[in-house]
């Protein structure tokens, strides 16, 4: 260890725990030169490392660094906890900095300062020259140290003059320089501070442009092409693709939820309409073209039937996507409604019924039975559901039923472990069935279904 000096700070006396406690005294900060270094990345940034002697008094709690560029003037303050060694960043470069620290006991009262020292940190840290490319065509950028190509930046001493060449590949023109260079010469950049350069290359290629419209719900996409320039006003999108002379360019079209395809045109005639995803080709491109799609909110039927003895309102419909459809059914004089079916399965012997969120074409269908004159129910029954131990019968309890409707149940075991025993209807075995329907239900009725485990006293007695 370095041989420190000892000095006593000011106010060492402070009150610790309620008692009067001296603090030792601090010893000379002793700054790590070594460490001291200019950071390459940064221009002007420099880090410092301190370190001093700890206080022995065990009242103490920590330790305080201060810095400033004036000497006996701290601007800068870092709580270091009890760590005796720190490392400042961001210090600039050709300045003095001047360090000093303080400790601090468990109620805060801090010592005066230690003694002071400082380090002037030299100028001389290199600079960094960033070289980017842009445009539509491509080329290299070369100098000292850069070739990019590959290599597109490099750091270089103060003052040293970097020249650049631009030089285009086939195909493309060079456009100029921009940032620390202009013109389309040679760059010469001198390194007084970082600094940055861009060349614009440019394609000689001939090219066309293909004009994309989108009207409504949809877009339209260039696919693997990003030279696309886009404006949107209200519900229509209209992209410029650029193509170079003799490609091919796909076109995905593609309606948002809800909506569809309602037409695809190609230089103004049609070439496909009412569908939903779609895409088309531009083949070995020779002149501008264009392709417009147009979207229209997607609308379904949900087709309405009945059988004899009565109507249902209205016949069918045409419905928004996610939108709702009621319908109305009644009965003749002399009939009653027995049962009215949606997409095949049966909701009851309702009078009315709503198709809701419909997001495809539906159904709906009433039957009607000979009942009262001008009735438009029918008589209710109950169907009395109940399940043993190790299952359960969907739905369970005291099941209303109109009369000449029908009524499915599902038994279900409650886990691996059991399994369907049997189901009796009315107390009549059905076997180990797993799904039941009462049809045409003119009387109450009952359903019970009783499970067992898996392995019968046999079987489990020869698994161990």
């Amino acid at each position: 260890m370095k041989s420190r000096g000892i000095i006593a700070p000011t106010g060492a006396t402070t009150a610790v725990s309620g008692a009067r406690t001296n603090f030792r005294k601090l010893c000379i900060l002793v700054l790590t030169s070594a460490l001291l270094v200019a950071t390459a990345v940064r221009a002007h940034s420099a880090t410092g490392t301190l370190s001093w002697d700890a206080v022995t008094d065990p009242g103490t709690a920590g330790y305080k660094l201060h810095y400033g560029t004036v000497s006996g003037t701290y601007t800068n303050s870092v709580d270091t906890g009890v760590m005796t060694s720190y490392t400042v960043t961001n210090l600039t470069e050709g300045r003095t900095y001047y360090f000093a620290v303080t400790a601090y006991n468990t109620s805060g009262n801090e010592s005066g300062y230690s003694n002071e020292v400082s380090k002037s940190i030299p100028s001389g840290s290199n600079y960094t020259l960033e070289i980017s490319k842009v445009g539509s065509g491509s080329g290299t950028v070369s100098g000292s140290g850069i070739n990019c190509g590959s290599v597109c930046s490099n750091t270089f001493a103060p003052g040293t003059a970097v020249t650049l060449t631009a030089k285009p590949a086939s195909g493309s023109t060079f456009a100029g320089w921009s940032g620390a260079c202009s013109g389309t010469g040679t760059c010469t950049v001198t390194m007084n501070s970082s600094a940055s350069v861009t060349a614009t290359f440019n394609s000689t290629a001939l090219t066309y442009s293909i004009t994309a419209t989108a009207k409504g719900g949809g877009t339209i996409t260039a696919v693997s092409n990003p030279n696309v320039t886009q404006g949107t006003s209200g519900d229509t999108t209209v992209s410029v693709v650029k193509v170079t002379k003799g490609a091919n360019q796909i076109f995905t079209i593609a309606p948002k939820t809800g909506n569809y395809t309602a037409s695809v045109s190609v230089n103004g005639t049609q070439v496909a309409k009412n569908v939903g995803n779609y895409s088309y080709t531009f083949s070995n491109v020779t002149g501008a073209n264009t392709i417009d799609a147009t979207f229209a909110s997607a609308a379904y039927t949900v087709t309405a039937s009945a059988g004899t003895g009565g109507t249902i309102s209205p016949a069918s419909a045409r419905v928004s996507h996610g939108a709702s459809q009621s319908f109305k059914i009644t009965p003749n004089s002399g009939y009653k409604v027995a049962d009215v079916q949606v997409d095949g399965a049966s909701v009851g012997a309702v009078t009315s019924y709503t198709v809701s969120n419909v997001t495809a074409n539906r159904t709906i269908r009433a039957t009607f039975t000979s009942g009262s004159t001008g009735s438009t129910t029918s008589k209710s029954y109950t169907i009395t559901a109940s399940a043993g131990t190790g299952g359960t019968i969907s739905p369970a309890g005291a099941v209303k039923v109109n009369g000449g409707s029908s009524r499915s149940f599902t038994i279900t075991p409650s886990n691996t472990g059991y399994r369907i025993l049997d189901v009796k209807v009315d107390g009549v075995s059905k076997g180990a069935i797993s799904s039941y329907t009462f049809s045409g239900v003119t009387a109450n009725h009952t359903i019970q279904a009783s499970f067992t485990t898996n392995y019968s006293t046999g079987n489990k007695a020869a698994r161990r």
